[in-house]
């Protein structure tokens, strides 16, 4: 298509005394050579122009192309496109690397609370459990878990064994805890009544144990009660290493002394020996009156404090006996 623009310039131009060849060296530094060639070839199809003067004219200020912006629109646009890229890759850098942080899993720490057990476990190797610890906060790790053993030594085991004892009878012998000496007090079809290394036992019955300070457990396995005079009762019972006795333990259980009128019958420091009177009274005597004991009677279910003592007795059962041949027996409660 023909640049009228040009036709017009090389006419006005023309007119005013440039030759074609300056009018065509002018348009070629602007302008391609195929649209100057058209515009003068448009001019020469049309009515025959002015001739051109032959005095030399200052070449004219050429127009300028109308050209287009996109080349300059393609770099502007270029340059917003890289910079946009920089700005999102460090966007989604910082973003990573925040991720990063808020995924990373923060260190849990211990709080350990411990319970002392009510007795130690067994000796294994030096050690015994005493202690049981727990992380409330669940951790999983034990970095500062407090020991739940202690050092120990073990001493040898006791196997235990079984024996019968007849009323009035007593078997020795040696445990874990140390010697031992075990006499039948008494024995009646409901239980028997033991006096173990000098403490006499409440009554124990069958399936039932007592253990002592030391840790000798005694379990009464069977009784064999004999209905007649003319014969002996008879109780088989086990032997074993038990829980040996502490302090909170032994505030916990009731200690009966079962005295036999006519016996003395010894606790600590002092003795005890009874006088039955009748099936609901007797009187108690700590140290048979002498060097400085007293007497008191009582009824049962009735208790007393012995002057100058800190013992605390109370009556819980008398046996009467009629025959002289049998004696009658006390079970006095040391509270």
């Amino acid at each position: 298509m023909v640049n009228d623009q040009l036709v017009n310039w090389i006419k006005e131009n023309g007119s005013r005394g440039y030759t074609p060849e300056q009018l065509r060296a002018s348009l070629l530094q602007r302008y391609s050579e195929n649209d100057v060639n058209d515009a003068f070839s448009a001019i020469a199809a049309s009515p025959a122009a002015a001739a051109p003067s032959t005095t030399a004219i200052p070449v004219m200020e050429v127009p300028a192309e109308k050209k287009s912006n996109k080349k300059l629109w393609m770099i502007i646009g270029g340059a917003v496109l890289i910079v946009g890229i920089i700005v999102f890759l460090m966007m989604s850098s910082n973003s990573s690397k925040q991720t990063t942080q808020n995924l990373a899993p923060q260190k849990c720490i211990e709080n350990w609370s411990c319970t002392d057990l009510s007795s130690p476990g067994e000796c294994v190797d030096g050690q015994q459990t005493v202690r049981t610890c727990v992380d409330s906060n669940n951790c999983g790790t034990a970095e500062s878990k407090p020991s739940e053993n202690e050092d120990c030594v073990a001493g040898p085991s006791f196997p235990g064994f079984e024996t019968l004892i007849g009323e009035g009878q007593m078997t020795q012998g040696v445990f874990e805890g140390g010697a031992y000496e075990i006499e039948v007090s008494m024995i009646d079809p409901d239980g028997a009544y033991f006096q173990v290394n000098g403490v006499m036992t409440g009554k124990i019955s069958v399936g039932r144990s007592y253990t002592d300070e030391n840790g000798l457990k005694l379990t009464v396995n069977e009784i064999e009660y004999a209905q007649n005079t003319g014969s002996q009762s008879m109780v088989d019972i086990s032997l074993s290493q038990g829980q040996k006795l502490t302090d909170e333990m032994a505030a916990g259980m009731t200690l009966h002394l079962f005295i036999n009128e006519g016996e003395e019958v010894p606790f600590g420091a002092y003795k005890f020996s009874v006088r039955v009177e009748d099936p609901n009274s007797a009187w108690i005597l700590l140290n048979n009156q002498y060097g400085g004991g007293e007497s008191v009677m009582l009824a049962v279910g009735e208790s007393y404090t012995f002057l100058g003592s800190d013992i605390k007795i109370e009556v819980a059962d008398i046996i009467y006996s009629e025959s002289a041949d049998t004696a009658s027996t006390v079970d006095i409660i040391i509270l």
